[in-house]
């Protein structure tokens, strides 16, 4: 296999949302009951130069992870990420072919960076890190050329529920013995 350079290009990311807490009824004896249903994921991707991304260059991705369950699924840990990316396209890609693109590659990217970061918060935190699976996101519905102003769009990762409303958590850390 060879690598080469891919036509998106990351120019900056920033977390605009973080938090976690640890389940103090958390049994590491016992197998966690978690199940991909229970992660929330959204994506939004906002063209350059629309109401919701004002920088006239760049593509504005927005992704929002999301954990809230209760302690019968034995997670050591819920939480939530919301992350923003802005991203520039290199090369020639159709004008209709971007928006796919955009929702598809730079939310992989994005999700990459979230679950590592979220894997690094976890591990200061009383019980081992959890690791997100590794997801693939395709687009909800065909999407037609993209409008010189258009509102914002979507794709999910597949088989994901609306999540539940989420109390934003503290993040806490506690001692164990």
């Amino acid at each position: 296999m060879k690598a080469k350079v891919s036509q998106l290009e990351l120019n900056a990311y920033f977390v605009t949302g973080l938090g976690f807490t640890a389940n103090p009824q958390f049994d590491p004896k016992k197998p966690s009951q978690l199940g991909f249903e229970d992660l929330g994921i959204e994506v939004f991707a906002y063209p350059p130069g629309t109401p919701e991304n004002a920088d006239t260059a760049r593509w504005c991705v927005s992704l929002s992870i999301k954990q809230n369950v209760g302690p019968e699924k034995n997670s050591p840990y819920n939480f939530f990420i919301d992350i923003q990316g802005l991203f520039t396209v290199r090369g020639n890609i159709l004008p209709e072919k971007i928006r796919g693109f955009m929702e598809n590659t730079a939310s992989a990217v994005l999700y990459g960076t979230a679950r590592e970061i979220l894997r690094g918060s976890f591990a200061t935190g009383p019980y081992l890190p959890l690791i997100l699976p590794a997801v693939v996101f395709v687009p909800d519905a065909p999407v037609a050329a993209v409008p010189a102003i258009s509102a914002k769009s979507s794709a999910t990762a597949r088989v994901l529920p609306k999540p539940a409303p989420v109390k934003k958590p503290i993040a806490r850390r506690t001692t164990t013995k």
